[in-house]
């Protein structure tokens, strides 16, 4: 069974400008709820490129590591955690209501295939979020 997280965003801003804050992941403590800092190792980012992540929830802290796996500059970024396997990905893609600027970014989390005894679905989450849940 694996599961999927997706929220898009349309963002008033050019793909370039996007793009330098997704890809800047020594930022990713600004906005993540869980991960309050990220240590890229071997200069600037790009497909290969390791991380170490420092994580918190409640007193909960621990760290994990991450590895880029897709890199394409002001298109898409993701890195797969390496302890469970998830990946974040980043895509930019253009708002279709203005074919003359590019102006969405979606986030993506694809969950490792896990152990569970049912599948669960729910959809219709605000802010055009869905959470899936399908059997591979």
């Amino acid at each position: 069974m694996s599961k999927t997280l997706e929220a898009s965003i349309d963002v008033d801003a050019s793909p370039e400008q996007v793009w330098k804050v997704v890809s800047d992941l020594k930022r990713m403590g600004e906005w993540s709820p869980q991960c309050k800092k990220m240590k890229v190792f071997g200069g600037d980012v790009r497909k290969g490129t390791t991380t170490l992540n420092i994580n918190r929830k409640g007193l909960l802290v621990w760290p994990t590591t991450a590895k880029v796996v897709e890199f394409e500059p002001n298109k898409a970024i993701a890195f797969r955690i390496v302890e469970n396997k998830t990946i974040w990905s980043y895509t930019l893609t253009p708002r279709k209501r203005e074919p003359r600027s590019w102006r969405s970014a979606r986030h993506r989390r694809a969950r490792a295939p896990y152990r569970a005894s049912s599948s669960r679905t729910s959809s219709g989450a605000s802010n055009s979020s869905t959470w899936n849940s399908s059997t591979e």
